[in-house]
């Protein structure tokens, strides 16, 4: 990030434009329960290494592992986050019931993307709707209010890609007869 800042002050770069939806960067189910998972595990280790700490101030020369691991931690912090919605990092509203109405209702709820920033900031630029959206986000599909904007709904069409190998891409493109021009 400060070699970019450099290389715009030096004038080696131009301007990134945040709205771009080629710099977004949305955090998918496994990424949510990853966080969930490493927090929960790491609330285990703290309370065995308590347990262990107990036994030790005891003098307890025999002591069971039984004892020291509770095995229902993990299991209940997920189930109390999938079950409130409250998540890892003070996050509200990340797991909610799912809407069975119809099936464009279930479809719309399973495609949504909702924006980390205030609903009670204008944020003008981030509720419009960007030029790189096309395909991506579905222009109609969002909540009025104080949501409105900042929610949005990927297109039916739209897919979530990791990052893939560029060679791959162009053998591919190359596959259909594509040939390569190289400046």
């Amino acid at each position: 990030m400060a070699k970019n800042a450099l290389e715009l002050y030096f004038g080696y770069r131009s301007e990134d434009d945040k709205d771009h939806y080629g710099f977004k960067r949305a955090k998918l189910a496994g990424d949510l329960m990853e966080d969930l998972f490493r927090n929960a595990f790491s609330y285990l280790v703290k309370d065995i290494k308590k347990q262990l700490n107990n036994q030790i101030l005891k003098k307890n020369k025999k002591f069971s592992l039984k004892a020291l691991i509770r095995s229902d931690i993990i299991t209940e912090r997920i189930r109390h986050a999938m079950a409130t919605g409250t998540w890892v990092g003070e996050r509200t509203g990340v797991s909610q019931l799912l809407d069975r109405t119809s099936y464009l209702a279930t479809n719309s709820q399973l495609r949504r993307i909702v924006s980390p920033l205030s609903r009670s900031q204008p944020h003008f630029e981030a509720r419009e709707l960007h030029g790189t959206h096309w395909g991506k986000v579905c222009p109609s599909e969002t909540p009025e209010g104080q949501n409105c904007g900042l929610v949005k709904n990927f297109a039916l069409f739209a897919k979530i890609t990791r990052h893939e190998d560029d060679s791959k891409i162009i053998e591919f493109l190359k596959s259909f007869g594509i040939t390569e021009f190289k400046l």
